[in-house]
């Protein structure tokens, strides 16, 4: 969806989601100002909506840092096994590739 529509904000705020699922929390918040930044009065969805979730991203980022925002110095950060399971237990694998191929306009 974002190759076919690069300046929809709608687009780059459900990508948002989509990352943040996939604990890329870094790259999550750049689409969720990207969305922000292509239509301002966020008419794309409710904006305690919008709110809440970067809220939420950047929850998930500083909780996935150690509590501070840390990364590459561009806000991207990288999950670590480590810091997302502190109990080292394995998580059954996430069923996103549909939501991705929807976000990406490959489906």
């Amino acid at each position: 969806m974002l190759n076919a529509h690069p300046k929809n904000a709608h687009a780059h705020y459900r990508y948002a989601q989509v990352l943040d699922h996939e604990g890329r929390y870094g790259d999550a918040l750049s689409q969720l100002q990207q969305a922000k930044s292509l239509d301002p009065s966020l008419s794309f969805t409710d904006p305690s909506w919008f709110v809440e979730t970067q809220a939420r991203i950047q929850s998930h980022a500083n909780r996935q840092s150690g509590g501070f925002n840390s990364g590459n110095g561009n806000g991207a950060t990288t999950r670590s096994s480590s810091t997302s399971n502190p109990f080292g237990q394995q998580r059954p694998p996430r069923r996103r590739n549909m939501v991705r191929r929807w976000a990406c306009g490959s489906a």
